[in-house]
């Protein structure tokens, strides 16, 4: 997915934009992986995200 962002977004190339949508996650992502996509956090959001995958909590 992070190739889909980038070359949707940094080389710009149309033809990746829908790998970035939220049915293609939930096509490829299993039940143990839980795949979400988020389209923006604020950097408050995104320290807490990373603190709770660090400690081996889920975030809700």
């Amino acid at each position: 997915m992070s190739l889909a962002f980038t070359k949707t977004y940094v080389a710009p190339k149309d033809e990746y934009r829908s790998y970035l949508k939220a049915s293609y996650a939930q096509a490829i992502s299993k039940s143990f992986l839980k795949l979400k996509l988020v389209p923006f956090l604020t950097a408050t959001q995104l320290y807490q995200v990373q603190k709770l995958s660090c400690s081996g909590a889920s975030a809700p």
